[in-house]
């Protein structure tokens, strides 16, 4: 079996919630006509700026069902699988494997903090029981657990691992992996680092900003892939103040969120605890940066 390839423009995307913080269909869906329209190549749900670590598992199916519904097929979907148990990863992505699923996000083992031989056996494991294939998710930052690039090149072999998203900011890792592996989709997963990783052997990013700037993002990568690096340059350059701060101001997604809601595109930027709303002066803060950014989708809503 050939492996299929993902790159471009991923957008992590964002779950909109109402004011009770129940998932908000008709925001999801203003969410996927704006993304089905707007140059993106795959939707990822229920990743980490999906908050699945807030959503239950009929949550996480029900966002799945209603995505699916106001796609139509139009672009593929990615779902994040979290759990740090093997089994309990297998479980859920077994009940997902009936729906239209181009692939899992699978992340590492977090907490646990496994050796580099348990790495290895989780995904190899996950693999044996799906038939969906499966993107790695490393981010030793927020898992405490980081997959070396020795053990990225063995998992690569295996045939329905397809790539990983990696947001170490590390080149030379990059350039490793994309000079060692074949057919293997290396995505990057932090916004501040896209031309870098890009021009370092990537294929494209998972990115937050996307949700807001999916035209600027796709064309960032369009350039890169086409090494025309100096344009790529001076979008980039306008893009970073706003890529910074939607992880710096406050945790992911709550800045990203704050703006779907002030842009219009969700009706509530509605987060669930320990994550909080934004003070006053962050949201000043932060729109002003995104006015500075000038996007696309200010010029439409």
């Amino acid at each position: 079996m050939r492996k299929m390839k993902i790159f471009g423009n991923i957008v992590a995307l964002i779950t909109p919630m109402d004011e009770s913080g129940k998932i908000d269909k008709y925001s999801l869906k203003n969410l996927i006509d704006y993304h089905c329209s707007n140059k993106t190549n795959a939707l990822l749900i229920t990743g980490t700026t999906g908050e699945f670590f807030t959503l239950d598992y009929e949550e996480r199916k029900q966002l799945l069902l209603w995505t699916l519904k106001f796609n139509k097929n139009r672009l593929p979907i990615i779902v994040g699988i979290g759990s740090s148990s093997t089994y309990k990863a297998i479980k859920i992505m077994k009940q997902f494997q009936q729906y239209d699923i181009s692939c899992y996000l699978s992340i590492t083992p977090y907490y646990i903090c496994p050796d580099q031989y348990g790495v290895y056996q989780h995904f190899k494991t996950i693999s044996k029981h799906i038939n969906i294939p499966q993107l790695i998710y490393n981010n030793p930052k927020r898992s405490g657990c980081d997959i070396l690039p020795k053990t990225i090149i063995k998992l690569s072999k295996i045939n329905n691992i397809i790539g990983i998203k990696e947001t170490t900011y590390d080149v030379n890792r990059i350039k490793f992996i994309s000079d060692t592996t074949n057919n293997f989709s290396i995505l990057n997963g932090n916004d501040d680092n896209i031309f870098t990783f890009m021009i370092s052997g990537g294929n494209g990013v998972i990115s937050i900003l996307s949700n807001i700037a999916s035209n600027e993002v796709s064309l960032l990568i369009k350039l890169i892939l086409n090494k025309e690096y100096q344009k790529a340059k001076i979008i980039f350059s306008n893009l970073l103040p706003l890529c910074k701060i939607l992880t710096s101001i406050a945790p992911n997604p709550v800045p990203i969120k704050w703006i779907c809601k002030k842009i219009g595109l969700i009706s509530s930027d509605t987060t669930r605890l320990p994550l909080t709303r934004l003070t006053n002066n962050k949201k000043n803060i932060l729109y002003n940066t995104v006015l500075e950014t000038k996007l696309d989708i200010l010029n439409n809503n």
